[in-house]
């Protein structure tokens, strides 16, 4: 996909972004890139071991590198290694535990997550607990290497991910051709590799997190056969949870599965149930404004009816033309669609943002006739967007792995369909999600028949401990009717909705959910059910838009699954 190079003003900090996504920021820049601040000159100086060994590493936090088997059933394939970070609890309680993290992805560094975001984190799972995280097969400094290019990804290839314009056949035929030239190069390099890439998938990396288990039991003088996880997975990571559970049900400690992808969705490749509600979650946009006033969102007006035509004035003039802020910044309409992704995966901090830059577009198309100083800010900080395509390749190449083939777009009537069922789901989301799956039909790379989800077949009719669902009540990006489903898969398990909207509850999570987590964490005690707790704030509560920091498009969180 193509970064915008628009800069924004904004009053709020720039936090995650998860695809399923939280929102997620990129390991390039700042995870590979971070100063060495510890006893660990880089990771990449950790020596790997078939166990637990924790160095000190970026000051507060401990780090291990695990060797384990591209495949455990055939052990002769090779090893991999996997690297692992833990922030040691804040407080030793008697129920004191490991709680693996995974923020989702596919192909998001949870190492990144830890070092940019646990003060966060920890806000949802407390301090009495060790909080550790790792880069998934393929992602980060874990193993092995997926990148389809010999050096930087081309974006002449890549550009395929950008939005597409459903009403435009010639765009759709580039971006069809685009996504094959893609995935043939992807199973071209792979071939150089013997494949290698057929081992990173969900169900591989689900037997890391056993293989993890087992040797913190032994690390702890218990029986690693008796061993169980202790989670929280966010996005794709509660599908990653999902997959654990199925294959070793009896094996849970304590499972909290946030934002929830329906099986049979991700696992056949479609990937639409899942932004079901995109389009709801973004219509809030317009009563939020209105209800919260001038002060708090800057593209107030005084009807709901008024905002939403202010913004499809812009929406139709970005259709023809860029609007330009003056200099060399403008906005298009790819740009726009990309940034409402960004808006609705967490509408608390990024409804205000999105208000400014409504406002600033409204102003620039109109000639600056107001408060051209104030636009004019828009331009201060340009700064070139960063690179990530090597998120991207490992997102799609898990993604199309785990899809297995069964999502057939290698004709273009075929790839139109598909577009078509995505963009009838969401009108606002849809022409940015709909060019992923086109890939899959390109590459030729699967994986062993043991690492092969059914998903007719996912569930479990009882797990050692109950499993706790977590969703929104609207999420864009994971519907809350996912979660009900998975939910009924696995006996016993229970979901626990919270009022409000936005991808996941981590980062937003009320008091109600918080205590409800910290219960279950101890005693695998779960809410009532039908229990819905209420959220704490509501997007723009508390914000309002002045000259602060500027923040650029490149900073935000990069959308994945």
């Amino acid at each position: 996909m193509r970064y915008s190079t628009l800069v924004v003003e904004v009053a709020l900090g720039v936090g995650l972004g998860v695809f399923a996504s939280p929102t997620l920021p990129g390991y390039d820049r700042r995870y590979a890139t971070r100063p060495p601040r510890s006893p660990v000159q880089g990771l990449g100086q950790l020596k790997a071991s078939a166990g637990l060994t924790w160095t000190s590493c970026f000051d507060q936090f401990q780090c291990t590198v695990m060797t384990v088997p591209l495949d455990y059933d055939d052990p002769s394939v090779g090893t991999v290694n996997i690297q692992f970070i833990k922030s040691p609890a804040k407080k030793q309680e008697g129920y004191t535990q490991d709680i693996l993290f995974n923020p989702g992805g596919p192909g998001a560094s949870g190492v990144s997550v830890m070092l940019d975001d646990i003060d966060a984190i920890r806000q949802t799972l407390g301090l009495e607990h060790n909080i550790v995280s790792f880069d998934p097969r393929g992602v980060g400094y874990s193993g092995p290497d997926l990148s389809c290019f010999a050096g930087p990804s081309d974006d002449d290839y890549m550009d395929f991910l950008s939005p597409i314009d459903i009403h435009n056949n010639e765009t759709l035929r580039w971006t069809w051709d685009r996504a094959g030239a893609f995935g043939d190069q992807c199973t071209q390099a792979e071939r150089g590799r013997n494949f290698t890439a057929r081992y990173v998938n969900t169900v591989a990396t689900a037997s890391d997190v056993l293989q993890y288990t087992e040797w913190l039991a032994k690390s702890k003088g218990e029986d690693p056969l008796t061993s169980e996880l202790w989670y929280y997975g966010a996005s794709y990571g509660a599908t990653l949870g999902a997959v654990f559970a199925d294959r070793h049900p009896r094996r849970v400690g304590r499972l909290v599965l946030d934002g929830v992808q329906d099986a049979d969705d991700y696992f056949q490749g479609k990937w639409i149930d899942s932004i079901a509600d995109a389009d709801r979650v973004f219509e809030t946009f317009f009563s939020y404004c209105q209800q919260a006033g001038h002060f708090h969102c800057k593209f107030w007006d005084r009807s709901v009816s008024r905002i939403k035509d202010r913004f499809h004035a812009i929406e139709a003039k970005l259709a023809t033309s860029p609007i330009l802020t003056g200099g060399y910044i403008y906005v298009d309409a790819e740009e726009l669609k990309y940034l409402l992704v960004i808006a609705i995966d967490d509408p608390q901090r990024y409804f205000p943002e999105l208000a400014y830059l409504l406002w600033g577009l409204e102003q620039a198309s109109e000639g600056f006739t107001r408060e051209e100083h104030e636009i004019r800010l828009l331009e201060e900080r340009y700064s070139q967007t960063m690179s990530k395509w090597s998120e991207d390749e490992a997102r799609l190449l898990i993604g199309c792995t785990d899809a297995d083939g069964r999502l057939n777009l290698s004709s273009f009537d075929a790839f139109v369909t598909h577009a078509n069922t995505v963009y009838n789901t969401s009108k606002y989301l849809g022409e940015y999600w709909a060019s992923d799956a086109t890939v899959c039909s390109h590459i030729s790379i699967r994986a062993p028949p043991s690492q092969v989800v059914n998903p007719d077949r996912l569930g479990a009719n009882r797990t050692s401990n109950p499993i706790l669902f977590l969703s929104t009540s609207l999420d864009p990006k994971t519907s809350i009717q996912g979660a009900r489903n998975m939910a009924k898969k696995f006996g016993g398990s229970r979901l626990l909705e919270q009022k409000g909207i936005g991808h996941t509850v981590l980062y937003d999570s009320s008091s109600c959910t918080r205590a409800m987590v910290k219960n279950y964490l101890k005693d695998a005690s779960l809410p009532p059910e039908g229990t819905v707790c209420a959220g704490d704030r509501n997007p723009f509560t508390g914000s309002s838009m002045r000259r602060g920091d500027l923040v650029d498009i490149a900073d935000m969180p990069v959308p994945f699954f």
